[in-house]
């Protein structure tokens, strides 16, 4: 995965242009996902996540995109306070964009500030490329990188997403241990396979 991802990485910087077409800022922006039933089924979840996406884009300065699943799209209209929805559709900060497909996700990734998700992927990526995630889930696949700091469980829990997002935002001291090898994992298997043939 992290082979994967390096290599599709080089690819993205030369071909992704959904920064430039979303007139977004390097560092400038937060990226989020919602696509996990959990989160999107039950209307107290989503309303607490939203009303979280909210006051962080309104507080704190910072534009969020949110490429948005298409189940997420219509509980939105069916599950969210109908002037919570309003105040989403009229927000300047907050930019919800078709889904992206795989390079651009990478594209929105690396040059973010602060990665939120309920995703799997995005938050093993966010490690990849050096970037602090929220996780909108009680638990995750990936124990590592909360243990080792890079992200926080919040679940669909507005007070824990807010905290998250201070202790996480302006947090310097990261580190990047090699928990996933250094990238050629594909060179090393093929290597030991040839020495075996």
């Amino acid at each position: 995965m992290f082979d994967n991802s390096m290599y599709f990485s080089g690819i993205s910087d030369q071909t992704s242009t959904i920064l430039k077409i979303n007139n977004l800022e390097i560092n400038n922006y937060i990226l989020c996902t919602i696509h996990r039933d959990s989160n999107t089924d039950i209307a107290l979840n989503l309303n607490s996540i939203f009303k979280a996406l909210i006051y962080i884009s309104e507080n704190k300065k910072l534009k969020i995109v949110l490429p948005i699943h298409p189940r997420t799209k219509g509980k939105m209209e069916d599950l969210l306070e109908s002037d919570l929805l309003l105040k989403i559709k009229s927000s300047t900060s907050i930019l919800i964009i078709p889904p992206a497909g795989f390079l651009d996700i990478i594209a929105l990734e690396k040059n973010a500030k602060i990665i939120i998700s309920d995703s799997g992927g995005l938050q093993k990526e966010s490690f990849f490329f050096q970037k602090p995630c929220i996780i909108l889930r009680e638990q995750t696949e990936w124990i590592e990188i909360v243990e080792n700091g890079n992200a926080l469980l919040a679940g669909s829990n507005y007070d824990k997403i807010l905290d998250s997002f201070n202790k996480l935002v302006d947090k310097t001291n990261y580190s990047y241990p090699s928990f996933y090898g250094n990238g050629d994992a594909a060179s090393f298997i093929c290597g030991k396979i040839l020495e075996d043939l």
